[in-house]
């Protein structure tokens, strides 16, 4: 962390940086379309990135796609965690790694790998659609 404080340019302790990470606007989209669109596309370039290397390290791989998608109007909720909902057992529908973007400040750019690779690959895809298509 003391590396990754110095790339940034910042000069306080480690307790401080983690207050900027976690208030300076550099760390979260915009709370705009545009912000959501761009959470969105590094999402699913960071699980493109994902689906080429799992071949390298598991032999069995899902069937199942895996798509991202912001949680629908009508459900999403501010403050809401990531969620993942499973693929058909035979493979023919994709798993879905949902969001929940109404409010940008509850998504930091700085949780965005983790979570996509928690909620999708290697994590809830690789758990649920392998187990669904045995």
């Amino acid at each position: 962390m003391e590396a990754i404080k110095d790339r940034v340019g910042f000069s306080g302790d480690l307790s401080e940086f983690f207050a900027f990470v976690a208030s300076d606007e550099r760390f979260f989209y915009g709370n705009d379309e545009d912000g959501r669109r761009r959470y969105l596309d590094e999402s699913t370039e960071y699980i493109e990135n994902m689906k080429a290397l799992l071949p390298q390290y598991f032999g069995i791989l899902p069937k199942a796609d895996l798509v991202v998608k912001r949680v629908e109007a009508f459900r999403e909720q501010d403050g809401a965690a990531a969620h993942y909902f499973a693929s058909s057992p035979d493979g023919s529908v994709p798993g879905t790694y949902y969001v929940h973007l109404s409010d940008m400040t509850a998504n930091p750019v700085t949780e965005l790998e983790a979570v996509a690779y928690h909620e999708g690959l290697p994590g809830h895809q690789m758990q649920i659609a392998i187990a669904r298509e045995l």
